[in-house]
């Protein structure tokens, strides 16, 4: 079981045993540390005729801090309603892939070659949108799904088995699905636990010899914060 997984499990299991009480409503900020794990799948269409010439592979971990705001509101019973927006002030930069690959593009030719391929990204002013429904386990914990909406710019530098250079500059969108848990440890002040996974659109782009190159990606995030409730 991955250590994704087993958060998630906790998390869900907490929601189970525990008897709901009333929300805290208001303004919350927080500053987040998460752990990433971005899986990447990229396909070659070197003449453009839409059939696919190569492909690649590639994993990513990576820590990234980000900032939150959002605002609860209680709704009947033991459940409230969270709407929120967390940005990353920061670059990610993931490291230069370097990876070996058989090259089958010579259509003229019935033996294949070994190439490599090298490719770096950038991701900036990464923003998601999200709400997050809740169960008030306690009056110190909560429990809560989130669903949001991601979006980055991503600036892609490197080559491919065919091309030496290739720059572009495309929008990484996505939807955020996850499962968390608020605990505050005295008076407005909490840590929280969540687990989500973000499941980017494919984007693509065109290397310097006009070969298609479209990348679809994943990311599986633990995440921790610390924040305050007014």
């Amino acid at each position: 079981m991955t250590k994704f997984k087993i958060i998630m499990s906790l998390i869900f299991g907490l929601s189970l045993f525990m008897m709901p009480v009333k929300a805290q409503e208001g303004l919350s900020l927080g500053i987040t540390i998460g752990s990433h794990s971005l899986d990447q799948a990229a396909d070659e269409d070197v003449d453009a005729n839409g059939s696919v010439d190569a492909k690649h592979s590639r994993s990513d971990s990576f820590q990234v801090p980000a900032l939150t705001a959002s605002y609860t509101k209680d709704l009947v019973g033991m459940m409230s309603l969270t709407v929120g927006a967390e940005y990353v002030p920061v670059s990610a930069t993931l490291s230069s892939a370097i990876n070996t690959d058989t090259d089958s593009t010579d259509k003229d030719s019935d033996i294949d070659r070994a190439v490599t391929n090298r490719v770096k990204a950038k991701l900036d002013n990464h923003l998601t949108i999200f709400i997050q429904p809740t169960v008030n386990v306690s009056d110190t914990l909560k429990v809560f799904g989130t669903v949001g909406y991601s979006e980055a710019d991503v600036e892609v530098q490197g080559q491919t088995q065919t091309s030496t250079a290739k720059n572009y500059s495309p929008t990484l969108e996505g939807i955020r699905l996850g499962l968390g848990a608020r605990y505050y440890v005295q008076d407005g002040v909490f840590l929280q636990l969540e687990g989500y996974q973000v499941d980017y659109d494919t984007i693509s782009g065109t290397t310097s010899d006009d070969t298609k190159v479209t990348v679809d990606a994943d990311d599986q995030v633990i995440q921790l914060t610390i924040g305050t409730t007014f």
